[in-house]
């Protein structure tokens, strides 16, 4: 990519974007060309570059997911194993948007045995939009791991609803799922058997109807998980007017 091509895609970025969006993209780019990144390479170095501001090398994490080139997948695996909670985060979710299989394994390595809860969550998500297979068991051993924190087992179960992948094993572990103590594993669960569920398992059904009909603890950010397992429902019945 030349430099005139690459001022060229800023440019696009911002003109293509969700109009409420248009200015925090902007805000985003000036913040990058204001750091003196007038290319492709520049920006993939700045990312990479353990010295330079966490907050310039997440900017630039997120400019490289717009790109969505996947050769920048190096450069954000780089930043992925920042200390720093903010610029980790954006790190998984570009590793997600640019769906690099080169990914997979550095992550399911986080996913088994990174010390930090959220280390461990934002792997977990990254696989999940990844959509590889082979995080399938590893997230499926996550959510099942009642040791595990809570954040990083309602993300496994979110995420392999993106895995799509529809086994015996998978749909009983989310069946017992819906039954944990956290809302916020339950809620996803529901989420997910919604996703992949079989709308002939009397066994799904039964809980997911169990959980709508009594389960109004509110998940924060969401609803209660009583009203996603109704829309699990809705889905697997066919009544989803979405």
């Amino acid at each position: 990519m030349t430099d005139s091509e690459f001022q060229q895609q800023l440019q696009s970025i911002v003109a293509d974007g969700p109009p409420e969006l248009h200015e925090n993209y902007q805000q985003t780019i000036d913040q990058i060309t204001s750091y003196g990144i007038g290319s492709f390479e520049e920006l993939l170095a700045v990312v990479r570059d353990e010295a330079a501001a966490p907050e310039i090398r997440s900017a630039g994490c997120w400019l490289l997911g717009q790109f969505r080139q996947k050769r920048a997948v190096y450069a954000v695996l780089r930043a992925f194993d920042s200390q720093h909670d903010d610029l980790r985060r954006q790190a998984a979710h570009t590793l997600g948007v640019l769906g690099s299989k080169v990914a997979v394994k550095p992550l399911l390595k986080a996913l088994e045995y990174a010390s930090t809860v959220e280390r461990r969550a934002d792997a977990a998500y990254a696989l999940g939009h990844i959509g590889d297979e082979r995080a399938a068991q590893p997230l499926l051993n996550r959510l099942n791991d009642a040791a595990e924190d809570d954040r990083v087992r309602s993300q496994a179960a979110e995420s392999l609803a993106y895995l799509a992948v529809e086994t015996a094993d998978v749909r009983a572990a989310l069946i017992a799922a819906l039954a944990d103590a956290s809302a916020e594993v339950r809620f996803w669960s529901a989420f997910t058997l919604g996703e992949l569920g079989d709308p002939s398992d009397h066994a799904t059904i039964r809980a997911l109807e169990h959980l709508a009909a009594s389960d109004t603890t509110v998940v924060t950010g969401w609803w209660s998980v009583g009203q996603e397992a109704q829309a699990a429902l809705a889905k697997l019945t066919g009544d989803d007017e979405g």
